[in-house]
């Protein structure tokens, strides 16, 4: 197989033995910039995901919405109303293509594609070219949606949802699977044809799917590869509890179906409100993991701010004060020199530094463990009071033993007492694991104001 030097064909990664270069034990992601005023920084997306994976992100994420109703039937988390920043979405397939082309080793996922609304014989092509073009690091998370106009727009019924999507993921397994494949249900079929076109993953990508409705749940134990519940920010207490008695939901309907709990991950998307102090975020991803055992997590900026990026962020790329020239603009990604500056500017708490890399700085900044935690197996110390972790961009971020303090240009867009030391880093083994099953994925549903997108 031919190769371009700069770009060497790449072992498929060892998905189950990822390992944070954020944290060394909890997994950390974000989603792309996608939602409301976010599009507008649709041209700087390949940036934006190079420059995430090499300050030690784990995955890359993005959502969707097909429309959003100007006067909506069924409104959004058990609102009447659709949020606005629904009223400008960029394509989530095209933009996991495009951080699958500029990416090596973060996983790409999606939270959660609607699947009645496709053709399966599409969006089987498309999820296999980004698995492909990926080298398998695609995590497909599917859902059935709550808005009847996205139905309508897709001009499919809005009954039957939950067998529609069952067919649908019927005929994904089939056309992924076999060749020739073909698949004739109810609701959905595809002509038999020839498939050579194959995932990297085999037998294929691992289904996940975003449900908190029992029927929801009990599918996922049934025939999921994995599951993508909420982490709202601020959210109810005792949080991590309540997805414990969901998840196990899921548990009791694996194993009536002779399947083990185990080999059914789960990611967590952390949704941060509007106007929400991003330590809290940091916080609140330590504690559900501690409570659950959850080690999967991504978060989500939607709310929280217009630009990921910092509003001094040149179009290059690059951090203030490098200097690019104009023509690099359509040039490579951000340089490691680059990253370095982008770590002075949170080890200093700049104002200007990007929102996700703040995230990054506080989260990597907790890596010393708790003594329960060292007692009880989930960490154990190094010297210099650091967990133990793959070296990246971000090693340290924060001297042990500092505190340093930021300025707030705006509701939660900078980062507030980043601080080295003296919290708990869980990670305990099981439920979060990403593992395979034999069956293709299932699921859907939605609950109240915790619902997937």
């Amino acid at each position: 197989m031919l190769s371009h030097p700069d770009h060497p064909v790449r072992d498929p990664p060892a998905r189950c033995d990822r390992v944070s270069g954020i944290t060394g034990r909890v997994k950390i992601g974000f989603a792309l910039p996608q939602h409301g005023s976010q599009e507008r920084e649709g041209a700087r997306v390949a940036y934006y995901a190079t420059a995430l994976e090499q300050a030690g992100a784990d995955s890359l994420w993005v959502g969707e919405r097909l429309i959003a109703a100007t006067d909506p039937k069924v409104g959004y988390a058990g609102k009447d109303t659709i949020p606005d920043e629904f009223n400008s979405v960029l394509d989530p397939l095209l933009l996991l293509g495009i951080a699958a082309a500029v990416t090596e080793r973060v996983a790409l996922g999606a939270n959660v594609l609607i699947a009645p609304l496709y053709r399966p014989a599409q969006l089987a092509r498309a999820l296999t070219t980004v698995d492909v073009v990926s080298n398998g690091r695609l995590i497909p998370g599917f859902g059935i949606g709550w808005s009847p106009e996205e139905y309508e727009a897709a001009e499919v019924p809005f009954t039957h949802r939950g067998a529609r999507l069952d067919e649908t993921l019927d005929a994904l397994e089939a056309i992924w699977t076999t060749d020739p494949a073909g698949y004739r249900g109810r609701y959905v079929s595809v002509p038999e044809h020839r498939s050579e076109l194959k995932p990297v993953q085999r037998p294929r990508p691992p289904i996940y799917l975003g449900a908190f409705s029992p029927a929801g749940l009990a599918r996922i134990g049934r025939r999921a590869d994995g599951w993508l519940p909420v982490v709202p920010v601020p959210g109810p207490p005792a949080w991590g509890q309540q997805l414990l008695k969901l998840r196990g939901v899921i548990d009791e309907a694996a194993v009536a179906a002779g399947r083990d709990p185990k080999d059914i991950g789960t990611v967590l998307r952390v949704n941060v409100a509007a106007g929400t102090d991003l330590e809290l975020v940091a916080a609140t991803i330590e504690k559900v993991a501690a409570d659950t055992g959850f080690d999967d997590f991504f978060i989500d900026l939607l709310y929280v701010t217009d630009s990921l990026d910092g509003s001094s962020m040149p179009p290059c790329g690059c951090w203030p004060g490098c200097a690019a020239e104009p023509a690099r603009r359509s040039g490579p990604p951000p340089t490691r020199a680059a990253l370095q500056r982008w770590r002075a500017a949170i080890r200093s708490a700049s104002p200007d530094a990007p929102v996700p890399y703040q995230l990054i700085g506080d989260i990597a900044a907790r890596r010393q463990p708790s003594a329960p935690a060292i007692r009880a197996g989930w960490a154990k110390p190094v010297p210099g009071g650091q967990i133990g972790h793959p070296p990246g961009i971000l090693d340290p971020v924060v001297p042990q033993g500092r505190r340093v303090t930021s300025r707030m240009t705006g509701p939660g867009d900078v980062l507030k007492g980043v601080r080295a030391g003296g919290v708990a880093e869980s990670g305990r083994a099981g439920r979060s694991r990403r593992s395979r099953s034999t069956g293709p994925g299932g699921g859907g549903g939605r609950g109240a104001h915790h619902q997937n997108r």
